[in-house]
């Protein structure tokens, strides 16, 4: 049997050079002379992304979202409203029959916990004591709607109450238990300690309406576990140290301001 012809060497040459030729002559038409960036841009119409301002732009879109989202649709107000009060999204399935008598019991216990609680941060507030029972009810009533925790118990602390009682002994015309104490020209022109307290409340309630508003909740991120631990063991020394002159009867002192105010007793 006869073997199929092969072609010869110089065919297979022949046809290598011409497709090395055809791509070689491919090439130089594409082949651009070389160019700095000025020159690419300008040719290309190459555009350089300005640094900040997109990022800018898509941040503050980013945060003018959360006020204007809510009313783009009904699902959307919807939602917002249940996270607003959450009391619409439990209390459909609230288990009447299961819950109940335990809330009961646990409510009457926290009121029973909160009527000397209350009258003590009175007294620490210099406020008289029915003040401090209206505070233990009011925020308590309002947490129905707004409160998220089923497990908090809201109302007056004892940090709050002696800085307050700071600001009233400050501002306000408190009346001696002294009888040798002398009236100083001015005092009864004084607002009373209820009325102090009372514009402190509202421009504390002011301040964090706006962080509210602002979305300012980030900033609890930076309270390290040592802060807190380091602010409540120092509240409660605050709060043992101011009480030794009522536990020794000790009437009449001079006040302080100050560092070292608690411990200060005479000029």
């Amino acid at each position: 049997m006869d073997e199929p012809a092969t072609p010869s060497t110089p065919t297979m040459i022949r046809v290598e050079e011409e497709e090395y030729d055809l791509l070689r002559s491919f090439y130089a038409e594409k082949r651009r002379a070389p160019m700095n960036q000025v020159e690419f841009d300008e040719k290309y119409g190459y555009q350089k992304r300005q640094k900040g301002g997109g990022k800018l732009k898509k941040q503050s879109t980013k945060v003018a979202s959360r006020y204007y989202e809510p009313f783009t649709s009904c699902s959307n107000f919807k939602t917002f409203l249940f996270n607003l009060f959450p009391i619409l999204g439990w209390l459909p399935s609230y288990n009447w029959k299961n819950d109940l008598t335990a809330d009961i019991v646990g409510g009457i216990t926290v009121g029973v916990l909160q009527i000397p609680q209350g009258i003590a941060y009175a007294i620490l507030s210099r406020q008289e004591p029915i003040v401090g029972l209206y505070t233990s009810i009011f925020p308590v009533f309002i947490y129905i709607f707004f409160g998220t925790s089923k497990h908090a118990s809201l109302g007056t602390f004892a940090v709050v109450a002696l800085m307050t009682g700071l600001a009233v002994e400050r501002e306000a015309y408190i009346p001696s238990d002294n009888l040798n104490s002398t009236l100083l020209p001015g005092d009864q022109e004084l607002p009373s300690p209820i009325e102090v307290s009372c514009a402190l409340v509202l421009g504390v309630g002011l301040v964090q309406f706006m962080m509210g508003v602002f979305r300012l909740q980030f900033l609890t991120t930076y309270l390290s576990d040592q802060l807190i631990a380091g602010f409540t063991t120092g509240s409660a020394v605050h709060v043992l140290v101011s009480q030794f002159k009522e536990l020794f009867g000790m009437r009449g002192l001079v006040k302080h301001s100050g560092p070292g105010y608690l411990i200060r007793v005479r000029p």
